[in-house]
């Protein structure tokens, strides 16, 4: 297994991440700490309502991919 194993890639080398996968990584550590999402923004410096669930469907975002841009 190599160092990007897991990852989905795009064809010009670019990390695709879902809405859903990127929520979940901002659940974890709120979880791993006993914090609500409103806790987690808050140790964070960020406005409470930052990762309320309610910002998190949009119609734009819903399932599609983020990419980021650089090498795998």
């Amino acid at each position: 297994m190599g160092i990007n194993s897991g990852r989905r890639f795009g064809t010009s080398g670019t990390v695709k991440f879902t809405h859903g996968k990127i929520w979940t990584a901002i659940d974890a550590p709120a979880r791993r700490y006993g914090l609500t999402p409103s806790g987690l923004a808050k140790r964070a410096g960020l406005d409470v309502t930052a990762f309320n669930p309610s910002k998190r469907v949009t119609a734009d975002h819903v399932g599609e991919p983020i990419v980021v841009r650089g090498s795998p």
